[in-house]
């Protein structure tokens, strides 16, 4: 389970810089096609093999939905708020970054 998770993470890290590469350089900005061509393979790859790791850990089909949804609202929320300065103490954006570590808790820890 825990590849699959790394896995995980590092295919949000790439998500999140595909969506705000555009918000953080002009050069970024400028070429979207150059974007989508650079990311696109990878986090499918990275994508691709966490989910089977994740299946595999927990023979379960559901199990990597649910641990890649709430690893990707963690990922989306820290690096939005460390790099983008975006606040993520308010409180509706603060409860659903909770319940993402409880879904990702119970996805852990529930045999």
């Amino acid at each position: 389970m825990s590849k699959g998770i790394f896995l995980f993470i590092i295919a949000n890290i790439l998500t999140w810089l595909t969506m705000n590469l555009q918000f953080m350089s002009k050069w970024w900005a400028d070429r979207p096609i150059v974007n989508i061509i650079t990311f696109s393979v990878p986090i499918g790859l990275l994508f691709l093999y966490a989910t089977k790791y994740v299946v595999e850990a927990s023979q379960s089909y559901w199990a990597p939905k649910m641990t890649s949804f709430a690893i990707s609202i963690i990922i989306y929320s820290l690096l939005t708020w460390i790099i983008l300065k975006e606040g993520i103490f308010e409180p509706k954006t603060f409860v659903c970054i909770i319940l993402s570590i409880m879904i990702m808790l119970i996805q852990l820890l529930w045999k």
